[in-house]
């Protein structure tokens, strides 16, 4: 990455988004958010000689053929798990979520999003995109890269890695936190994730 401080130790710089409202932001701390090894998704794209990029977390059981993932369907970028499963008397229910309804942006789930949050990612995503309106990230699909699909090309095209690079060095949240490490990449990837099968 091109800023060093995501991988600080000092935290004295760290700009802190919480309110009464998102008590969720205050304990999604985890040393995992700030390794390296959670940024290389975005740098193996630019890495692989191949036209697509099957990315699985070591936590992921496959019922079926990887080989799957390979060939699906994608309008965009990327391809990910867009439903969270919930186990339901009588079994595994599958949800599909915004980042309205997930934490991953450092706030409670079904919480309104604190003005501050609004206002600097409002001022992020000018700098960073061109655009203006925050209030439709709530609306976007929640994802999960724990199962992912990676279409090569169009992923340099769109210049993904450098959009990642922007948001990680606007420094909205800290480097520990879940917002950080999984609020970041649909930031950077935008409603643009085709949601597979998983």
């Amino acid at each position: 990455l091109t800023n060093p401080r995501p991988y600080a130790t000092d935290r004295s710089e760290e700009r802190d988004l919480r309110a009464p409202s998102t008590a969720a932001y205050a304990t999604d701390r985890s040393k995992k958010h700030a390794s390296p090894y959670n940024h290389l998704r975005f740098y193996a794209p630019l890495l692989v000689d191949a036209p697509r990029l099957v990315l699985l977390d070591d936590d992921v059981i496959m019922r079926g053929d990887v080989a799957a993932l390979a060939t699906a369907p994608l309008a965009g970028p990327l391809g990910a798990g867009c439903q969270y499963w919930r186990f339901e008397r009588g079994g595994f229910r599958a949800i599909a979520a915004t980042l309205g309804d997930s934490p991953y942006l450092g706030v409670a789930p079904g919480a309104p999003w604190p003005p501050e949050l609004k206002r600097r990612l409002s001022e992020a995503r000018r700098t960073i995109e061109g655009v203006e309106a925050v209030d439709d990230i709530s609306t976007w699909p929640a994802w999960n890269f724990g199962v992912a699909v990676v279409d090569v090309d169009r992923w340099r095209r769109a210049g993904v890695t450098a959009k990642y690079e922007a948001w990680v060095a606007a420094g909205l949240f800290p480097v520990e936190s879940l917002a950080h490490g999984l609020g970041l990449p649909h930031l950077a990837l935008g409603p643009d994730v085709a949601c597979v099968d998983d």
